[in-house]
């Protein structure tokens, strides 16, 4: 039969818990290095889509003149505003 000493049973117990520690330790870094690729890979979509977002400004802002106090002019955008704001006659949405 096996006869253990309290010296032995500290030192398993000490050795038992040193692995259980690294282990949780080590599972999660693996997770949060995970989640960090995953959120590194979605800023960089958005960072890519946010660039395009800003060439589309720019060239919409070379298309619409300015008037005074830096707002936009809409007098040559007139009939376009109204086709589009206005789809029905005026006798089909006032009641």
């Amino acid at each position: 039969m096996f006869r253990f000493t309290i010296r032995e049973l500290v030192l398993l117990t000490l050795v038992v818990a040193m692995g259980v520690g690294w282990w949780l330790d080590h599972a999660t870094i693996a997770t949060y290095r995970a989640k960090s690729e995953k959120f590194e890979a979605a800023t960089r979509r958005l960072e890519a889509e946010q660039e395009l977002l800003r060439k589309e400004l720019a060239m919409h802002r070379n298309l619409i003149r300015l008037g005074p106090w830096g707002l936009p002019d809409d007098r040559h955008f007139r009939p376009e505003l109204e086709k589009v704001l206005r789809p029905w006659p005026e006798s089909e949405w006032k009641e």
